[in-house]
């Protein structure tokens, strides 16, 4: 295992990190205020909004017509997409912070790690000559990765946050990325993450997928070329396929 650590130079394939969406509850809580204020807008006279009108709101909002369930989608898109950006930019500035040396930012690892995992093949691409992919096009990448993997994306994303856990508490401050990339049970959690990403681009269906989910434009207008998404397929294959075995 060591002997592919050094081969592939793991602190090669690091410091990508995007902590994950807010919380379940405090999204539900936001995207009802949301829908909540877009009814109570279509009954307000004057600026203006009566009792009576917040209950017959309510009761609009409880019948869940097709009205409001498009609303809801579209809120909650948006929703999804402006904490993607924001959560990002909060990630390349921790990237940054430990390339120029900074303190390991353990808040990091908590907060999203197997998004972490899932950029590692990518990382080498931030830094080509030409540039093979570019870090505001992640965003894209963890929400076509998320889609493609499906449901289990939850078990592996708590899974991944226990190691995390796990390995904070038996080394405190010294544990840094490179010791959780070598560890036998983040490898294993790769080669299952991976390998279900993998399944899903490797069958037509799956591509056809992972190209149009891919080519979301970044909040500058960019996003990244049909060649562009292909090398990052073509990336991860490798990636799984150069995985070692964990023991």
């Amino acid at each position: 295992m060591l002997q592919f650590i050094n081969q592939f130079t793991f602190r090669k394939w690091v410091e990508i990190s995007m902590p994950t969406q807010v919380t379940a509850g405090r999204a539900a809580a936001s995207l009802a205020l949301r829908v909540l204020r877009g009814v109570l807008g279509g009954l307000a006279r004057n600026g203006t909004v009566s009792l009576r009108d917040i209950d017959r709101a309510i009761a609009l909002i409880e019948k869940g017509t097709v009205e409001l369930d498009q609303a809801y989608a579209k809120t909650h898109q948006r929703a999804v997409e402006n904490a993607e950006q924001s959560l990002l930019a909060i990630a390349e500035a921790e990237i940054e912070e430990e390339r120029e040396g900074g303190q390991h930012n353990h808040k990091g690892m908590r907060s999203d790690p197997l998004s972490r995992l899932l950029a590692l093949p990518l990382e080498p691409m931030f830094y080509s000559k030409p540039v093979g992919f570019e870090r505001k096009w992640l965003a894209a990448y963890f929400a076509t990765a998320r889609q493609l993997i499906g449901p289990q994306f939850i078990s592996y994303d708590a899974e991944c946050k226990a190691i995390i856990q796990s390995m904070l508490q038996a080394h405190g401050p010294s544990l840094n990325w490179d010791m959780i990339y070598a560890e036998r049970r983040t490898i294993s959690l790769m080669r299952r993450v991976f390998g279900a990403l993998v399944g899903k681009l490797s069958d037509g269906k799956g591509v056809t997928t992972w190209t149009n989910l891919m080519a979301q434009p970044a909040p500058d207008g960019t996003m990244p070329s049909e060649e562009q998404i292909s090398l990052v397929r073509e990336t991860i294959l490798t990636f799984f396929r150069t995985l070692p075995t964990a023991t």
